[in-house]
């Protein structure tokens, strides 16, 4: 909340690395001093080196610096923490008030020389937005909202412990169309409830008569086996194109429910979901892969900042990064190993907590992981696969197959361990666990990772239905 009498200011709090440039002596506290105001001015987009004639009148709150704390000089250079306080005022969210942001923390507000002093190593430790900025972008973006209760819902998920299964197809190379049919219609009938494209392959605005024939392929599918399911363009496009595409796409009247599109969040990812929930009246669920999470996490202080301005623009489902991860991983991108699998988990269970946007288990799951992650994570989190259906030895319709099977006895052994107050579900069948360890990721073996073992392995986590 804002302090009274103060204008309410976004917090980035920042550690640095000062050197003298052609010395090997430390900068003085003046000098460290100073070359941090500079930063500040650079943020602001104020310069009090203009000659006075050129100079604008400032009759508004302007960016200032705080907390400055100045360690003791090693090896000729000297670290600095300081927390520049950027007004609010300079972040409209209708005007794209999130990307500014972004834009000048990652520009030349820390540039590498600043007077005498030479600067490195900085790194945005935390971003605080105020309470102002949150409330406008809810209003904004979030007046339809879906919590993760709304989008089971739209899937017409009435199995309280069934989970999505979503297939993210990876066409490396291209494909046509009766390919990607063959391949939806088999993995849907499997049980897949969502079939989405990767960002791999990017098809133009003349491919929606494409997009609309498989989503009715996965709609006639579904209906066949007496559940919902839905086809997602991937809408990773520059701003202009994808929320036309959008609402194209939401408003259509001749496809199958839900409506789903995915955006990435890549360069023009932020913009698009905005323009999405601004433009529309029928809003489609939107997933998102944040793509650019570790990228600006320097300048954001942490992964998670950019995943959070995404859910402040009312992303429905999302992949927030660091998920679990399992010994004997063979691929794993973004995957906790810094942090830990207590760590992570406890992460997914604060998202779930929370009520949206949905978080997704995803970036290189294997069939071998996905009993354990159920019972961490429980059916509130989307379980989007990819290599873990399409490198089934005997092909997708098999590798959809067996993670259906895999998360549908995960559930009920889940269900089993409560009633009968067991530590964790037991063991899968072993002829599952032969047929999960079939897989040969580029040669490698990659066994199954039964709930006993990662639990004892982690002896302070507690499975999903535990908590």
């Amino acid at each position: 909340m804002p302090v009274a009498g103060l204008p309410e200011t976004v917090k980035v709090r920042v550690e640095a690395v000062f050197q003298l440039r052609g010395s090997t002596q430390p900068p003085t506290d003046d000098q460290i001093v100073n070359a941090i105001g500079r930063c500040c001015i650079d943020a602001g987009g104020r310069d009090d080196g203009l000659p006075a004639v050129a100079r604008p009148n400032f009759n508004t709150s302007m960016p200032r610096i705080s907390g400055i704390h100045l360690h003791k000089p090693h090896n000729g250079a000297r670290q600095a923490e300081f927390t520049m306080h950027l007004p609010a005022w300079m972040f409209p969210i209708a005007e794209g008030g999130l990307q500014h942001l972004v834009g000048i923390l990652v520009s030349d507000t820390f540039p590498s020389q600043i007077y005498e002093c030479l600067l490195s190593d900085v790194q945005v430790k935390e971003v605080d937005l105020p309470y102002g900025i949150i409330i406008d972008a809810a209003t904004l973006y979030r007046a339809n909202e879906r919590t993760i209760l709304n989008v089971r819902n739209s899937f017409n998920m009435t199995n309280q412990g069934e989970p999505l299964i979503a297939f993210s197809f990876k066409p490396r190379v291209g494909f046509d169309l009766t390919f990607a049919q063959n391949v939806i219609r088999a993995v849907v009938e499997e049980g897949v409830r969502l079939v989405e494209f990767d960002t791999r392959h990017l098809s133009s605005t003349s491919h929606m008569n494409d997009w609309k024939t498989l989503a009715t392929t996965v709609g006639d599918a579904a209906g066949r086996q007496g559940h919902t399911a839905a086809f997602a363009p991937n809408l990773s496009h520059p701003s202009h194109l994808a929320v036309e595409q959008a609402i194209q796409w939401a408003e259509a009247a001749d496809l199958p429910e839900p409506r789903v599109v995915k955006v990435d969040g890549g360069l023009d990812g932020l913009g698009t979901l905005q323009g999405i929930r601004r433009s529309s009246s029928r809003q489609p669920i939107v997933t998102s892969y944040p793509l650019m999470r570790r990228v600006l996490s320097q300048y954001l202080g942490s992964s998670d900042t950019w995943v959070d301005f995404f859910s402040m623009c009312a992303v429905d489902i999302i992949y927030p990064g660091n998920r679990p991860t399992f010994p004997e991983e063979y691929r794993a991108v973004g995957g906790d190993d810094a942090r830990g699998l207590i760590n992570s988990s406890l992460r997914y269970r604060a998202l779930v907590s929370r009520g949206r946007p949905m978080p997704s288990f995803t970036a290189g799951a294997h069939p071998g992981h996905l009993h354990s992650a159920y019972e961490l994570l429980g059916p509130d989190v989307a379980y989007f696969l990819g290599d873990a259906i399409a490198l089934h030895p005997s092909g997708q319709r098999r590798g959809a197959r067996l993670c259906k099977e895999i998360l549908r006895l995960a559930q009920e052994n889940a269900e089993e361990a409560k009633r009968k107050e067991w530590a964790n579900g037991k063991d899968l069948p072993a002829r599952i666990v032969t047929e999960i360890e079939s897989y040969r990721p580029n040669g490698r073996v990659v066994r199954y990772a039964p709930p006993r073992l990662v639990f004892a392995q982690n002896p302070t986590l507690q499975p999903f239905y535990r908590l």
